[in-house]
């Protein structure tokens, strides 16, 4: 009986020694085909762990699960005062999904991106926020790797300004190491090659000016706010040059008493190739706009480079890919950020997280999903990018000339302007707004007040109101 009782003992204690700890991580969810992608990934990367013969943890992804309720309280306290602005209810449900599951354990390590991670850095705090969602720093949440010996080895295949872009503040601390990257562009069936190159019209041009009948040339989901936003940027730095970080006054192009022109030159561009149904090009979705690009009923589709594999695998369809014009185009990076909640040890984490955003399982993840890694891809020699460039020339042709926006900067006018989560609550609705009635001018509004929160809540030009004034609310802070 002892003999029966000691071997149970020894047969737990080696099932404990050896079981396999699983480390829990989280991701966005796709544009489209949230089930069956999530479901591969975590197929890909267990094909890799046991490639690379890791036998002492799993890795499991899942996407974050926003309560009913998440983000419509907010939307109220905007409406109870009568605020000018309407809030994306969806990107703060979101955020808050986001935030809850950082000040929890549930999830070791997070895929974020570079709009999230530094949503909240800078001189003004949008303190409406953080009292609607109780929290102080975002970086709070997160493991700083400087505190970890890092070999230069595990690192030095990223594009330096991918990486330093994981960085915050004066003393450097580094809070996400690069995971990924995505990219704007468009897509053409071979057949209308003449198209590829019709968003290159320039609202300068006399054509422009023609009142020609609208076409549906392009398919963009525009539904999606993340769209609108970023196509707004790529626009208006593709047609006006603006704005540059290093001159105030093309800021105040988009809110001075000439910002009109600006944005209705934006809705007559939409309408030139989306047709002439306003509303309807601004609620389609991103899997509509993809599905019916598929059916050849558009000649263009607005979509991301890490579609490409997907398109290319599409039986009886020759698919191309084609840069935006002057290959601007919004940027989306993506870091492994350890949470600093999780009660797995953070050695251990830091292991992953660099497994994770190495060269090989960024080669890998191409592979079989797609995605674009963090190489330095204006240097050709670089051995990291000759690997993944032999079988993903197209691509690496546009990320050579690649001219970058990104978005969580490129409405920074000063240190007082909002941060970025204030203006992605607020400025894509606020441009749909003007879009759908010219005669609004909400857009013009919503920048007035994010690019200079020292504007106070009263002004002639644009009749700022008393009840507006609660949500600029500032604190100054040292970073």
């Amino acid at each position: 009986m002892i003999f029966i009782y000691s071997l149970l003992l020894f047969i737990c204690y080696f099932n404990n020694s050896y079981a396999k700890e699983t480390i829990n991580i989280l991701i966005n969810k796709p544009d489209f085909n949230e089930n069956e992608y999530l479901e591969k990934y975590n197929e890909v990367i267990e094909q890799y762990i046991e490639i690379k013969k890791i036998d002492n943890y799993d890795i499991k992804f899942s996407y974050c699960s926003p309560t009913a309720t998440d983000g419509e309280h907010l939307s109220q306290v905007y409406k109870d005062a009568n605020s000018p602005f309407s809030i994306d209810v969806e990107y703060a449900r979101n955020f808050n999904c986001t935030l809850r599951e950082l000040k929890n354990s549930n999830y070791d390590i997070m895929i974020l991106d570079d709009r999230f991670l530094y949503g909240d850095n800078g001189y003004a705090d949008y303190l409406l926020l953080k009292d609607e969602f109780d929290y102080n720093k975002l970086t709070n949440y997160f493991v700083d790797y400087n505190n970890y010996n890092i070999n230069n080895e595990n690192i030095n295949h990223h594009d330096t300004d991918i990486f330093n872009d994981g960085k915050l503040g004066s003393k450097k601390n580094l809070y996400g190491l690069p995971y990924e990257l995505d990219f704007d562009l468009v897509y053409y069936h071979e057949s209308n090659i003449n198209s590829k190159d019709l968003l290159t019209l320039k609202v300068s041009d006399s054509s422009f000016g023609n009142e020609l009948p609208s076409e549906e040339i392009l398919s963009a989901g525009f539904g999606d706010n993340d769209e609108i936003f970023n196509f707004f940027s790529e626009f208006i730095r593709y047609q006006y040059d603006i704005p540059k970080g290093n001159d105030p006054k093309t800021y105040e192009l988009l809110s001075n008493n000439d910002a009109k022109k600006i944005y209705d030159s934006f809705r007559k561009y939409i309408l030139r190739f989306t047709g002439d149904d306003i509303e309807k090009t601004l609620n389609t979705t991103i899997k509509d706009a993809y599905n019916t690009f598929l059916d050849d009923k558009n000649k263009l589709l607005r979509g991301k480079a890490s579609w490409y594999k997907n398109l290319k695998e599409i039986e009886n369809v020759s698919i191309k890919m084609n840069s935006l014009p002057q290959e601007i185009t919004v940027i989306n990076q993506k870091y492994v950020v350890i949470n600093k909640n999780s009660p797995k040890q953070i050695e251990e984490l830091v292991k992953v997280a660099l497994l994770l955003s190495s060269k090989e399982m960024q080669i890998y993840r191409a592979l079989q999903m797609g995605i674009i890694p963090t190489f330095k891809f204006k240097d050709s020699s670089d051995e990291s990018v000759v690997s993944y460039c032999q079988t993903n020339s197209e691509i690496c042709e546009i990320l050579k000339k690649l001219n970058p926006i990104r978005v969580n900067n490129i409405f920074r006018k000063k240190n007082i302007s909002a941060q970025f989560l204030e203006i992605r609550l607020i400025v894509p609705l606020g441009l749909k707004k003007t879009l759908i009635d010219p005669s609004n001018e909400n857009a013009k509004l919503v920048f007035y007040n994010i690019l200079d929160n020292s504007n106070g809540s009263f002004n002639s030009e644009m009749s700022m109101t008393l009840e507006l004034g609660m949500f600029m609310i500032l604190s100054i802070l040292d970073v």
